[in-house]
């Protein structure tokens, strides 16, 4: 399915109730290589207790943990915007918020194939969050979403 998908192309949400309405404006592939930069292997030491090189091995308690991880994000995304100010920071962000939210299961006892192929998408008709109404936060606006979540219309 998403093999097809390109800028230009009108998309939907696949599994959603409302399944909504956009235009691919802009599709990266391999975020790796858009930001030149291993976000995947980043990703991993952050969050992937059973990683070598695990950031955090000493820290039990979960507010503090949460914190450091998001100044270590923010560190790793200032590092990219200097190196290469084109690359889009909304997409860094939803690459760390999507993985974290999605590949990151049972409190790091199971880490799940990283998305790295993103789309932004820019929203005519909202898709829903799971329920019957369609979402506002969507509507009328350009957001970036895993390219396997979209197929074309």
């Amino acid at each position: 399915m998403a093999k097809r998908i390109e800028a230009g192309s009108l998309v939907c949400m696949s599994r959603r109730n409302v399944k909504g309405q956009g235009i691919v404006l802009a599709r990266i592939k391999n975020i790796n290589e858009y930001a030149e930069f291993d976000l995947a292997e980043a990703w991993h030491k952050l969050y992937d207790k059973k990683h070598p090189e695990f950031v955090f091995k000493n820290e039990l308690n979960y507010s503090v943990l949460w914190n450091l991880r998001q100044d270590a994000i923010n560190g790793i995304r200032e590092q990219i915007q200097k190196n290469n100010p084109n690359v889009e920071d909304k997409l860094i962000k939803q690459f760390f918020s999507y993985n974290a939210a999605y590949s990151y299961q049972k409190f790091g006892a199971k880490i799940t194939k990283l998305k790295t192929d993103f789309s932004l998408i820019k929203w005519f008709k909202a898709p829903s969050d799971y329920g019957d109404k369609p979402c506002k936060w969507h509507k009328q606006k350009e957001v970036w979403h895993p390219t396997s979540l979209v197929k074309n219309v």
